[in-house]
């Protein structure tokens, strides 16, 4: 499953759950709750390696980072003409987060 689909889902249950009762609602959420309850462990395995990963990838971009600027290498068009390349990358990751 892609994370789209998921989110598609999501919306449609979200639009389902505003016509039930409050019931039902509660029902849906203590089921979610229990599944998550449940799933935990796996849970926190799959996020370790999520965070294990986002360090590796950071360690390699700051390794690219360091060669880019050695190489002084601007941006040859466009609105950042002129700009250093690794300036430009490093402000969009900023922004990014």
């Amino acid at each position: 499953m892609s994370i789209k689909s998921d989110i598609l889902k999501v919306k449609a249950a979200a639009t389902v759950l505003s016509t039930v009762s409050c019931e039902i609602r509660n029902a849906a959420l203590e089921s979610v709750a229990k599944a998550l309850e449940e799933n935990k462990e796996e849970i926190f395995k799959q996020n370790a390696k999520d965070l294990e990963n986002a360090e590796k990838s950071k360690s390699i971009r700051l390794e690219e980072y360091k060669e880019l600027r050695e190489k002084r290498e601007p941006v040859r068009g466009g609105l950042l003409a002129g700009k250093l390349l690794v300036d430009v990358l490093e402000a969009d990751l900023v922004e990014a987060m």
